[in-house]
């Protein structure tokens, strides 16, 4: 993103450690004029479904490569959100694409 010179916010939480600060850097953001958010999430990667539960703003998701199964179970779990959650979703450790993707909007990631 820097390459590009595409403005945006980093942040590290959990869906399951630290939901309550999900939901609240999701709020701020959106009061700051964030508009998308990219989420990379491993395992059971449920980080961009909470995402997607506290804005209407686009959500993508980027699965992230894990030793036991090489990310097709973060694949997975991001791809079948529930109806209602809409979630984008990248190919396994796709940093380059979801950086094209978004050359052109703030976003959080």
């Amino acid at each position: 993103m820097d390459e590009l010179t595409v403005p945006y916010d980093l942040t590290i939480a959990s869906a399951h450690r630290s939901p309550q600060r999900v939901r609240d850097f999701v709020h701020q953001s959106v009061k700051r004029g964030i508009e998308v958010f990219i989420v990379a999430a491993g395992g059971a990667a449920h980080l961009p479904g909470v995402v997607a539960a506290e804005t209407i703003l686009p959500v993508i998701g980027v699965p992230i490569e894990t030793p036991a199964l090489k990310g097709v179970d973060s694949l997975y779990s991001i791809v079948q959100m529930p109806s209602g959650v809409p979630v984008a979703t990248m190919a396994i450790g796709s940093a380059e694409l979801k950086t094209r993707l978004c050359s052109r909007r703030k976003f959080w990631l």
